[in-house]
């Protein structure tokens, strides 16, 4: 009977409703505290090597394979016995909340209680008004085939008026801009039933890019195996950007780049600048980067199947003890088939711990 209310309860962790998600949470966790739940009881997962940059449906929607509610990444975070948990988010705040409740509810009677931060992931234009910015904007491009645009992450947020008419304005804008690449997308595919917005927008309103190609590839593939999923929405992921076929501008009345990054250090957030830019490249444009507000390096970007991934970790840590910036690293998961699955030695530095504990939430 326990092992039933077990797994029934387990399943409610992804219910529609937060209520029922949180409610859950409360059952699953007194059936830990009553012993029914043993360290053999199977783990309920995704089972990472690191909880930090940890990516759910708040913004993903269902489109992802593998991408889950927030309670329930907190709820397997707390059964690995993480030591923190990052939760980020592109351009959305409905992850907070949820993660908040669900941390408070996990860690009572816990002795060494999971560490919650909190972050929301912006992708801006960048401003091409200088000889530097434009430099850093051929680099991006020459890095990742996007150049007029940047990701910055502000670890540490907290559920304001601002930043929630922020974010508001950023999902305005991907609406504005999804509409047209998706039209194209129809288009240039030749979808026999196209795919309108409405279909793919998470119950916030928000879309993100890989939430987008997705839904095109299984619209175009049908029921296929979530490898060739994934690679098929990767291939469509590169029709957007600039020349692609399904190519849109960034519309109008967006904050540029670099004024984002200096109004989220206002606020108080930590800007963080992820794997963009690697090696030689991101040490020249570092001494900028803090120039425009950034306090940050985060390893998301670098892939575990890179061959220089090690490298390129180690360059980050440097970097980001000469220069006194926090530092953050984990697993990037945002799906079947993404981030690290494995543990790495640099998952546990001290300098990420360090770092967390600076943003975590104080309960």
């Amino acid at each position: 009977m326990t092992e039933q209310l077990f797994h029934k309860t387990a399943a409610q962790l992804d219910a529609r409703n937060m209520k029922e998600r949180l409610a859950a949470l409360v059952k699953l966790r007194g059936l830990e505290q009553r012993g029914a739940i043993s360290p053999a009881t199977p783990k309920i997962g995704p089972a990472l090597p690191s909880y930090d940059h940890v990516h759910t449906n708040a913004s993903y929607g269902n489109a992802a394979p593998g991408v889950f509610s927030v309670a329930r990444m907190v709820w397997a975070a707390h059964e690995a016995r993480a030591f923190s948990i990052l939760s980020v988010e592109h351009e959305s705040v409905a992850h907070m909340d949820e993660a908040i409740q669900a941390a408070t509810i996990v860690n009572r009677g816990m002795e060494q209680p999971l560490r919650l931060a909190l972050a929301v992931e912006f992708k801006a234009p960048i401003a091409l008004n200088d000889a530097v910015s434009k430099k850093f904007s051929d680099s991006i491009l020459k890095a990742w085939g996007q150049g007029e645009a940047a990701w910055v992450v502000a670890v540490g947020a907290r559920r304001t008026p601002e930043l929630e008419r922020l974010v508001r304005r950023f999902q305005e804008a991907k609406r504005v801009r999804s509409e047209q690449q998706l039209e194209k997308l129809n288009k240039h595919l030749k979808l026999k039933r196209p795919l309108k917005l409405s279909d793919i927008l998470t119950s916030e309103g928000n879309v993100t890019d890989r939430q987008l190609t997705l839904a095109v590839a299984r619209a175009e593939l049908g029921d296929v195996d979530e490898k060739t999923l994934a690679r098929r929405g990767s291939e469509v992921r590169r029709m957007l950007n600039p020349g692609g076929p399904a190519y849109a501008p960034f519309p109008p009345g967006l904050p540029t780049y670099q004024k984002l990054v200096g109004q989220l250090a206002r606020w108080g957030t930590l800007p963080t600048f992820t794997a963009q830019l690697r090696e030689q490249t991101l040490e020249e444009f570092l001494p900028t980067l803090k120039s425009w507000g950034m306090a940050a390096l985060d390893t998301a970007g670098i892939e575990p199947y890179e061959p220089n991934a090690a490298r390129d970790i180690a360059t980050f840590v440097r970097l980001a003890e000469q220069h006194k910036l926090a530092f953050f690293g984990g697993s990037d998961y945002r799906g079947v088939g993404t981030g690290w699955q494995e543990h790495a030695a640099w998952m546990d530095h001290p300098l990420i711990r360090a770092s967390i504990e600076r943003v975590a939430h104080r309960f």
